[in-house]
């Protein structure tokens, strides 16, 4: 059977056309799982679900911080400091950034901070540093650094202090939220309790 030129024609411009439309609908097709796999095909991301408060996760960080205060009580008084400020950033490491605790992680990462920055001032770099002891909520080994002799009730005096702001923040923060009171009060006064490795 013989083919015209005309119908010859027709048929490659069928051909092209049924070839784009295919490409067409696969480029669509990619296009939407892709979208589909990021979750933002609308063009806005899937918002991260926020963690509540709970008396659960509140009683953790609780017991994290009775955990920091029974360990750092059985070292000398000028290696203390030292060791607060570590635990404070252990107990903040452990508080989910995208939650209703995330004040909470700030007051005591900003505490284990100016902690950090009052033993940096006053170090004693000529004293064994001491190895942590074994710490039931935290297993990783850490090394704790004294603070000069002669500074130590200056460093004592001053790291209460950050205790007590620390405290004294946690408790403003609770302010302005029923639900927030009892959780923040709670982890505050376990903060606050730990002032007594401070005394002179």
């Amino acid at each position: 059977m013989k083919i015209n030129e005309a119908t010859r024609c027709a048929l490659i411009a069928l051909t092209s056309l049924a070839l784009a439309t295919t490409s067409a609908d696969e480029a669509f097709s990619q296009s939407r799982q892709s979208n589909n796999r990021t979750g933002d095909f609308s063009g806005e991301r899937e918002t991260p679900r926020l963690i509540k408060l709970s008396d659960y996760a509140t009683s953790g960080i609780v017991a994290d911080i009775q955990a920091v205060k029974l360990e750092c009580e059985h070292f000398e008084p000028k290696y203390r400091a030292d060791c607060l400020k570590q635990g404070y950033d252990l107990i903040a490491e452990r508080i989910p950034r995208n939650s209703e605790y995330e004040p909470m992680r700030r007051i005591i990462t900003r505490a284990a901070r100016d902690l950090g920055r009052i033993v940096a001032r006053n170090a004693d770099y000529d004293a064994v540093q001491r190895p942590s002891s074994g710490n039931r909520r935290f297993k990783s080994r850490r090394r704790f650094t004294a603070v000069r002799t002669d500074r130590l009730q200056t460093v004592l005096k001053q790291a209460a202090a950050v205790v007590q702001e620390a405290e004294t923040q946690l408790l403003r923060s609770s302010e302005n939220s029923e639900k927030r009171a009892l959780h923040f009060q709670r982890v505050a006064t376990a903060i606050g309790s730990t002032k007594v490795l401070l005394r002179s």
